[in-house]
């Protein structure tokens, strides 16, 4: 399974750069039904890390978000590698573009080959949440063992996920948890 999403739109190359695994919900929940092992899962969303950061939640598929940003870009002539890359730099080295659900996405200088184009969801745009990634890790592998053990989520569940998975410590309180449950909500709304 993927770690990074690179797209193809109509057979033309495509240098997006993106970490579905990070920013995408709906990638998410999709990706996790398709695990057999929870041990699995958890080696995947290693590639989450450890950082803050934003998860987009609105309708636009991976897809769409990328032939958006690449029709802009080539609307606004900065498509092309070195035009791109002087777009940044004139700006303090990223851009932000709004998609056409109202979403706006942070542009980057991609770093892999062919892929100049780094995106992710910007900070408090609209259909995005903020998290940290170990809440974000402790709601996926949370959302799998419910799913699997067909149980509802408790504290005590949570607990045993960070503790047994993600070697976290363990959260005392259900309002300590808020933010992983509001992940896990997420998932019911869609």
């Amino acid at each position: 399974m993927g770690v990074f999403m690179t797209m193809k739109s109509e057979n033309i190359f495509s240098p997006i750069l993106f970490n579905a695994w990070k920013h995408h919900w709906k990638y998410i929940q999709k990706q996790i039904e398709k695990f057999k092992q929870i041990e699995d899962l958890n080696n995947q969303i290693k590639v989450i890390g450890h950082s803050v950061l934003d998860l987009y939640i609105g309708e636009l598929s991976i897809e769409n978000i990328s032939e958006e940003i690449i029709s802009i870009l080539q609307k606004k002539d900065f498509f092309e590698e070195y035009k791109y890359l002087n777009w940044l730099k004139n700006n303090h080295h990223y851009q932000e573009i709004e998609l056409s659900d109202g979403s706006i996405w942070t542009l980057l200088k991609g770093n892999e080959v062919n892929k100049y184009i780094h995106i992710h969801p910007s900070r408090y745009s609209p259909f995005s949440i903020r998290s940290n990634a170990n809440s974000l890790k402790t709601a996926i592998l949370s959302l799998y063992y419910k799913n699997k053990n067909e149980v509802k989520i408790s504290l005590e569940i949570i607990n045993m996920i960070r503790y047994s998975y993600l070697l976290l410590s363990p959260i005392k309180t259900i309002k300590d948890a808020r933010k992983i449950l509001d992940l896990i909500e997420l998932r019911q709304n869609f």
